[in-house]
């Protein structure tokens, strides 16, 4: 599905994409930079894209402090995610902090609706198919209720654990544990930064057998 910049004005080109709009007088820039504040507004909203001597990401740790996790000329792109959140990981940042899993929350889906109905044509509703998305459905773990997406994070927890993925050591893991409070939509951020987590370790060092 084609994108492109909206329009142009004195200051550059205008894209915008759900709440994100951004404006550089190169129109990829200004299309990268809308696409990827989009997708961190709806899914990881303790994180910030700010154009400062290029783009960066941040977020603030538990001191208030503004920690950069992401800096260069041009916008980071999906492929950079998962650098990202390793880089709040190690900052101790929760980059779901704020999430709220209903999808009626402020802000909507960032999922154009013609990707929407492809994966729903393509027999997977709720996702866009990837092989672990379709695995935590197969296992039971992340069912649907109408609007709502259910988690058994018991049993995700478990998994996390068999691959390599100790959440008692991650700041996501504080609201399962009770080290930390259970505000509203901590289930989607505990399924979502663990759900990453597993998936890299996967990518770079295979699936475990419980995979």
């Amino acid at each position: 599905m084609e994108h492109s910049p909206d329009d142009w004005t004195d200051t550059g080109w205008t894209a915008t994409k759900g709440e994100a709009s951004w404006t550089h007088e190169q129109a990829p820039i200004a299309l990268d930079a809308a696409i990827f504040d989009a997708l961190i507004r709806a899914e990881y909203p303790a994180l910030t894209l700010i154009e400062a001597d290029g783009l960066q990401v941040t977020a603030a740790n538990d001191e208030g402090e503004e920690i950069r996790l992401f800096h260069d000329a041009k916008p980071p792109k999906s492929t950079d995610l998962a650098d990202i959140l390793d880089a709040a990981d190690i900052a101790g940042i929760d980059p779901a902090e704020g999430y709220e899993e209903d999808d009626d929350r402020k802000g909507g889906s960032v999922v154009d609706p013609g990707y929407k109905r492809q994966y729903a044509e393509d027999g997977h509703p709720n996702n866009n198919g990837d092989w672990l998305a379709m695995t935590l459905e197969d296992l039971g773990i992340v069912t649907r209720e109408g609007k709502k997406t259910r988690t058994d994070v018991q049993t995700l927890n478990t998994l996390f654990a068999d691959n390599g993925i100790v959440t008692e050591d991650r700041k996501f893991g504080g609201a399962f544990h009770g080290t930390a409070p259970r505000s509203n939509g901590w289930q989607g951020r505990f399924r979502m930064s663990g759900r990453f987590a597993v998936f890299r370790q996967a990518c770079f060092c295979g699936p475990r057998q419980q995979l």
